[in-house]
């Protein structure tokens, strides 16, 4: 395939040519691998998708940066986890500003190095810094509106010839990177209006009332992430679980989760003002201190497998060493002696025998029969 009349940024050995239009199959990957990444947003995948085709097919201005964005909606719904796993899906480097750090005129002319005299003069600017370093990346500038003006002045250039200089007189090229601004921006002020159609506009009033007309009309696109909904939730707490599980594989240990403990999980954790964040704190908060605990100092120390359900309202752990674990596979579990149910392996939580493992009947607390190891 003939590349020469597209961006540099495909030509580039930054790029894995066998994802990115390479073939016909580009688009389908694309949109595909972001929906397994990020739920419930599935207008914003196709924007940027239609972004990403117009420039790497060569039709945009080769002089701007590839694509400028403005991501708002409410906290916790995958505004900074969608510039991630862009980064990812494109095999570039991602790059992170937290603009809150920026909010003083003094702190905003750091981005493009202090001034001549100062101490760190020589050392340029933390953003003109960073894109030289990396040209092809996705930048990130989080929480833009908490920026002082000066950093909006300083990206008109930016977003409309794709050039930046820095202090010292050096040009930085920002045609090869792909930036993303996000904000909170009438999320908060709309939340629990609960009119439809005047809640949208309030939004969007928000957004234009902050940002100048320069601003807004140098960007590519705004877009707006929906509030995480009961059924994105499912899907973001399948993604936690399933990272967790890669995490303890690396330490011989398998993880089992019921649906009881997954729904106890969205119970608890499940918040649309809070969005995923909320789910993500539940099961740091509920699973990842007891389990460490056993990895550093307890039964797991040599791997094994951890079963998490419920019993009474509240999450119940079976933790089964590597020995006893494999063991157990090979063989079937016993009948209780009470009433004839199968039984489970489970740990002594108390008294003298507090840490050791046996069969409980999988009825209890109806039935309390027991076969010991």
């Amino acid at each position: 395939q003939n590349m020469s009349n597209l961006p540099y940024i495909l030509r580039s050995n930054k790029f894995n040519k066998g994802k990115i239009m390479k073939n016909s199959n580009y688009t389908s990957n694309f949109s595909s691998y972001m929906k397994s990444k990020i739920f419930g947003q599935d207008q914003i995948i196709d924007a940027m998708d239609d972004l990403l085709n117009i420039s790497f097919s060569g039709l945009n201005d080769e002089n701007k940066p590839i694509a400028s964005l403005l991501f708002t909606g409410p906290t916790g719904v995958g505004k900074t986890e969608f510039a991630k796993e862009l980064a990812k899906f494109l095999d570039i480097h991602f790059e992170r500003l937290d603009m809150s750090e920026y909010a003083d005129e003094y702190s905003a002319r750091n981005l493009t190095g202090g001034q001549a005299g100062l101490v760190g003069y020589e050392e340029g600017g933390i953003l003109t810094n960073a894109i030289r370093k990396n040209p092809h990346c996705v930048l990130l500038l989080d929480e833009i509106e908490k920026a002082d003006k000066k950093v909006y002045n300083t990206f008109l250039q930016v977003l409309d010839y794709g050039i930046l200089t820095d202090t010292k007189g050096d040009k930085v090229d920002f045609s090869n990177t792909i930036i993303i601004m996000t904000s909170n921006l009438g999320a908060t002020e709309t939340r629990g209006i609960g009119f439809g159609e005047n809640t949208n506009i309030n939004k969007e009033s928000a957004v234009i009332d902050f940002f100048t007309p320069e601003f807004r009309n140098r960007l590519d696109k705004m877009l707006e992430f929906n509030p995480l909904s009961s059924k994105a939730a499912d899907s973001v707490i399948e993604k936690h679980l399933e990272d967790f599980s890669k995490k303890l594989s690396d330490k011989n240990v398998t993880l089992s989760v019921s649906q009881q403990a997954k729904a106890l999980i969205k119970h608890n954790g499940f918040s649309v003002a809070m969005g995923a964040r909320s789910i993500h704190r539940e099961i740091h908060n509920q699973f990842k201190s007891y389990i460490a605990s056993e990895i550093v100092n307890g039964n797991l120390s040599k791997g094994g497998n951890i079963g998490i359900s419920v019993e009474n309202d509240r999450f119940s752990f079976e933790v089964t060493p590597k020995e006893i674990y494999h063991n157990s596979n090979n063989q079937a579990n016993p009948i209780c002696p009470s009433c004839n149910s199968s039984m489970v392996l489970r740990k002594a939580r108390r008294g003298k025998y507090a840490g050791k493992h046996f069969y409980g009947c999988k009825n209890y607390p109806q039935c309390y029969g027991i076969v010991n190891i």
